[in-house]
């Protein structure tokens, strides 16, 4: 049995997953689906999802706040779930190593927006760190888009079950809970008054999680959750 990193990997022409076994030698790899035609060459000022500085000894990319980014997950059968790059509604794809799409997933829910205390906060971040770097040039603060990806994130429960993290107009997050063949099993939600760490995705078997939160000194903890079945909320 093998294990496969999830995060991209360049090889010069196109991203691919790259699959190690236990003693983690090199497999396999898997092409990803990509719109750029292959034999075009990497050019960091043309990227979509990233500001672009040229500095003294280099450059720098600094991704661009909210935009959303392609989010996958290898499931437990092999198939591939994935968002598209710069999409930001709800849109999920599954497909097979090697093969076209085999399932479409899509849900109408109104796109949550961009807090405008929020988005000035990161603004005046990046200004004050071009300015620590000596940069006076200032990037096209229009391309921060005005809403929120609606897909964040995405995991496996031990059952199975695909969850897929969604923002919430509350400040909280919402979990949308789907079988394999993409059916919608139900809807969870995590109310606002925690802060969920994204580096670790939540663990969840049965009716319990176990997730990792932050306080507001960004201490983490790990909580253990009970899925609520009347609400579907996580207590």
């Amino acid at each position: 049995m093998g294990t496969a990193s999830t995060d991209p990997w360049w090889d010069g022409t196109r991203r691919q997953i790259r699959v190690y076994d236990l003693s983690m030698t090199l497999v396999d790899s898997i092409p990803l689906p990509s719109d750029e035609p292959e034999d075009e060459e990497y050019d960091p000022e043309r990227q979509p999802g990233t500001f672009y500085q040229t500095l003294d000894r280099g450059y720098m990319l600094y991704g661009i706040p909210f935009f959303a980014s392609e989010v996958r997950r290898i499931d437990s059968r092999g198939s591939i779930w994935s968002t598209r790059a710069g999409d930001p509604e709800y849109r999920l794809s599954r497909w097979e190593p090697g093969a076209d799409s085999t399932l479409e997933v899509e849900t109408r829910r109104p796109a949550v927006p961009v807090p405008e205390v929020e988005r000035d906060s990161v603004i005046g971040a990046m200004r004050q760190m071009l300015a620590d770097r000596g940069v006076s040039s200032q990037w096209d603060w229009s391309r921060i888009p005005s809403v929120k990806p609606a897909i964040e994130a995405i995991f496996q429960s031990a059952e199975r079950n695909l969850w897929v993290r969604t923002p919430s107009a509350d400040g909280g997050i919402l979990f949308d809970v789907y079988s394999g063949e993409g059916s919608h099993l139900g809807t969870a939600s995590l109310g606002a008054d925690l802060s969920l760490w994204d580096e670790v995705a939540p663990v969840v078997r049965g009716d319990t999680a176990w997730l990792i939160v932050t306080d507001e000194f960004d201490v983490q903890y790990v909580v253990r959750a009970r899925i609520s079945p009347w609400s579907r909320s996580i207590d």
